[in-house]
């Protein structure tokens, strides 16, 4: 499924064995991923057009993940000691998809500001 990706011009890398297991244990929601990506276009106008908030083209490839399944979903991670809660921390992933083997989050990052760049790195 990645080669079609690598074959539109598209610059992938995966790490350990990442692609083995998105191609392996996820190779349904993978090819519906690569198959949205691959519909997705951004023009040369999308590029120099200016912020402020979601840009058109984050618009586009918001809407098409939504459309193949793909929701926002809010990760809570809680640490416990000896029973007691120490931390609770949530962050909002922009798009999740839920399988009957094991949970895929996906975050689109247009213009990274440097306070989020560890996080989502």
């Amino acid at each position: 499924m990645f080669h079609l990706l690598k074959a539109a011009g598209y610059d992938l890398a995966t790490r350990n064995h990442a692609e083995a297991i998105l191609t392996g244990d996820f190779a349904e929601i993978t090819d519906t991923l690569v198959r949205t990506i691959l519909g997705f276009r951004l023009s040369p106008r999308d590029i120099i057009q200016s912020g402020g908030g979601q840009a058109e083209s984050t618009m586009r490839l918001r809407d098409a993940l939504v459309a193949a399944g793909w929701h926002k979903h809010e990760f809570i991670v809680r640490t416990i000691v000896d029973g007691v809660e120490r931390e609770a921390r949530s962050h909002e992933i922009d798009h999740v998809m839920h399988a009957a083997n094991g949970t895929l989050a996906l975050e689109i990052e247009w213009n990274n500001k440097d306070p989020f760049f560890d996080r989502d790195l």
